[in-house]
């Protein structure tokens, strides 16, 4: 496994694109506006199963979606394709409804978003547990624009070691490249195949933060000690010393910040990860970790399973 970050490889941008619009299975579609009030809404919320979007309510101005899918996990044959457009001074938060799952068989996820300027995106789901024979590949491609901000989690786990062997699955590909005004910011990917215990040791859960922009600053939260820091370089996850949780966190230049956190369970990665959620939630206006929001009637009935735009407010 190579966890790296680089600029030293163009973004293929068109290639991405014309992936996510030939995928066969579900697909979907979000665009975030500010409205005068200085709110953000969604204009254009679209989803075909078997994937499902809802829009919880929330005290802050950002919008929320939710990620979930019909039938609680990806099944063999799923290719989800999402199109997220944050527009220029609106703020999103991308999570999950609960642990991504990806059953036995062949799956597939891909995001393609643009971040306009002074948006914020933050795409920030739960784990994902890759379970016995599966086959996942997720991809992940972000444009910026000048003065937007971004916060990407990428996280997963060793599946579900309670009834099966922990990294029971075939295969894991993620893959995520962030650029900045068609300049590569970040370019990280994760190839896993069986037979990774000998090589993670006691480590069970995983997770890189990728964080960029005049919103997302989290240098001072990594200037406080947030996490538990071990030398610059080490690209290859241990155990060192049976500790439960091994976490580096560097602040880069050019507003960027990079955050990596391995642990035994993935409660230990998410408290590693706390400092760095606050920060995001105080920028949100409200805290999306702590609850999902509470949900509406209505808001219930906006599991969006066709086209839906939402009025602009003014």
């Amino acid at each position: 496994m190579r966890w790296g970050g680089g600029r030293e490889r163009a973004l293929n941008r068109s290639a991405l694109a014309g992936e996510l619009t030939l995928m066969a299975g579900g697909g979907g579609e979000l665009t975030v506006v500010r409205t005068a009030r200085g709110a953000s809404v969604f204009s254009v919320c679209r989803a075909e199963s078997p994937l499902k979007i809802l829009k919880p309510r929330n005290h802050g101005s950002a919008a929320w979606a939710i990620i979930a899918t019909f039938g609680g996990g990806l099944v063999a044959g799923d290719k989800i394709a999402l199109s997220v457009d944050v527009e220029p001074g609106a703020s999103l938060f991308l999570g999950s409804q609960s642990s991504q799952k990806a059953f036995r068989g062949a799956s597939a996820t891909r995001l393609l978003a643009r971040v306009r300027e002074g948006a914020l995106l933050v795409v920030w789901p739960d784990p994902l547990a890759c379970f016995g024979g599966a086959d996942h590949v997720q991809d992940t491609l972000i444009e910026v624009d000048e003065g937007g901000s971004v916060v990407v989690l990428d996280s997963f786990t060793a599946g579900r070691p309670a009834h099966e062997a922990p990294f029971s699955f075939e295969s894991l590909s993620m893959r995520t490249w962030v650029s900045h005004s068609g300049v590569p910011a970040f370019i990280d990917g994760v190839r896993l195949a069986r037979g990774l215990m000998p090589r993670f040791g006691a480590m069970r859960a995983f997770a890189t933060v990728f964080a960029m922009g005049p919103r997302a600053e989290l240098g001072p939260v990594i200037g406080a000690g947030a996490a538990p820091v071990v030398p610059p370089g080490c690209h290859d996850v241990v155990s060192p010393g049976g500790r439960d949780v091994v976490a580096t966190a560097h602040a880069l230049d050019g507003g960027r910040a990079i955050v990596r956190v391995a642990a035994t369970r993935a409660d230990g990665m998410t408290q590693a990860l706390a400092p760095f959620m606050q920060a995001i939630a105080h920028e949100l206006g409200d805290d999306p970790f702590g609850r999902r929001g509470e949900t509406s009637p209505k808001q219930d009935a906006t599991i969006i399973s066709s086209t839906s735009d939402e009025a602009l407010a003014t």
